[in-house]
């Protein structure tokens, strides 16, 4: 063999190896995608049982008991949850669920005006 059937195996390899890691690093993302699809799915129902386990006025343990489940379901799947961008969506999901409830209490007669 000469030296360019050398380098164009070479580049043959180089190119398959390169294709190997694309592969892998999509199929990443995608099952990245999955849990956090699969996450904020949990959410609510999380939300809701802690909210029945720890009751009113005790946000951070509340708070650090959806952490840590949601936490445990991320590594189930091989993945770890970044708890400053899932504290972001819990107390977003606590804020809209709140106002939502404030809305209907006035709506039904039963809020106080002023």
């Amino acid at each position: 063999m000469d030296i360019i059937s050398y380098v164009f195996a070479g580049l043959s390899c180089v190119g398959m190896i390169v294709s190997i890691i694309l592969s892998i690093i999509k199929s990443k993302k995608a099952g990245n995608s999955n849990i956090t699809s699969t996450l904020l799915q949990q959410l609510p129902n999380l939300i809701t049982e802690a909210e029945q386990m720890f009751g009113s006025g005790k946000g951070i343990y509340k708070l650090q008991w959806v952490l840590t489940q949601l936490e445990i379901l991320a590594l189930k799947n091989n993945t770890i949850l970044n708890r400053e961008t899932w504290t972001n969506y819990i107390n977003s999901y606590v804020e809209t669920t709140n106002n939502v409830n404030v809305n209907k209490e006035v709506t039904n007669g039963t809020g106080t005006n002023g």
